[in-house]
């Protein structure tokens, strides 16, 4: 419910807020890509970055994804792709 509420809500902060928003956004994919490096040490700052990017975008898009099952079917998928993702 709160990622379909930014979803709809970030087109109407204005130019500051934006940013900020934008920039606390990277800083939070900057420090994921760190963690997977340290798992992971053959990523690249690049690849770690991208793989975060994608397991956000998996996880921030399940409002819409996975409308056609439970919770309880869900659940246990997505933790799966988001595990997979992340090469965890």
């Amino acid at each position: 419910e709160l990622i379909v509420l930014q979803w709809r809500e970030f087109s109407n902060l204005r130019g500051d807020d934006r940013r900020t928003v934008r920039r606390i956004q990277r800083t939070y994919i900057d420090h994921w890509a760190a963690l997977l490096m340290r798992l992971d040490d053959t990523l690249t700052i690049p690849a770690a970055g991208t793989t975060a990017v994608a397991a956000f975008g998996l996880m921030n898009s399940t409002p819409f994804s996975a409308s056609r099952l439970t919770p309880d079917e869900a659940r246990p998928l997505l933790t799966r792709l988001a595990l997979n993702t992340l090469g965890l």
